[in-house]
């Protein structure tokens, strides 16, 4: 059953970390980066962040929102114009940064085609 939620849904319950314990190898659990504030939705660029600093909270809060000790998929949900892709992709796992793979949501076809590119100027 799904769930909408504002900005990400959720399959399950609430806590689907909880939901998959038992067969937690075998699933996957993905979710949403980048966004750190409503505000966003009515224009609000600033409430992009993905700088590491702002990542390594957003994956302790998705942690514990989900209710699991990694993520299989931590994608992006947006290119963030304050941070450059690289430093954004850059972060390997490690016990703070336990995720399994990276990923980019909504990008453009400039930003897929070009993904070491500069789009923080357009």
């Amino acid at each position: 059953m799904w769930q909408e939620q504002r900005s990400q849904p959720v399959f399950l319950m609430w806590f689907p970390g909880r939901a998959v314990a038992s067969f937690r190898k075998e699933a996957v659990i993905a979710t949403k980066f980048g966004i750190v504030d409503e505000s966003f939705f009515t224009g609000n660029e600033d409430a992009l962040n993905s700088s590491r600093d702002s990542i390594r909270q957003q994956v302790d809060a998705s942690l514990k929102r989900l209710g699991t000790d990694y993520i299989d998929l931590y994608y992006q949900h947006r290119i963030d114009p304050g941070t450059e892709p690289e430093i954004t992709f850059s972060i390997e796992p490690t016990a703070a940064y336990p995720t399994t793979y990276n990923g980019l949501l909504e990008v453009s076809r400039e930003e897929e085609s070009n993904p070491h590119g500069d789009f923080r100027n357009g």
